[in-house]
């Protein structure tokens, strides 16, 4: 994985973790949808046609995220805690991989 693509991924975790831990205590009652997480990987492949492109750790390991897409664009950020609750933090569309590009000028 290409160190931008990382960087982008853990943006994209950054921001979904902010935005909720931003919201005002009444938004904080609305509830990402959650499931095992078996039954949401499924769903999100049989739905979506998504597969895993990306995971990650926060940094007091206590949650994975991972990012889920397709090759149409779809995308989905899932967050799964250490208790084995999983959870849709964000989705969308538009997806795009960024190749590693060369940090040999001569490549």
């Amino acid at each position: 994985m290409t160190k931008l693509y990382r960087k982008t991924v853990m943006m994209v975790a950054a921001s979904a973790f902010i935005g909720v831990a931003a919201m005002p205590q009444s938004a904080n009652a609305l509830s990402f949808p959650c499931a095992d997480r078996d039954s949401l990987i499924e769903s999100l492949l049989k739905r979506y046609d998504e597969t895993q492109v990306a995971v990650g750790l926060s940094k007091r390991n206590t949650e994975a995220f991972e990012v889920f897409a397709s090759d149409s664009g779809s995308w989905t950020l899932v967050m799964t805690t250490t208790t084995g609750k999983t959870c849709v933090m964000a989705a969308g569309h538009s997806w795009t991989k960024i190749e590693q590009q060369s940090k040999d000028p001569e490549t």
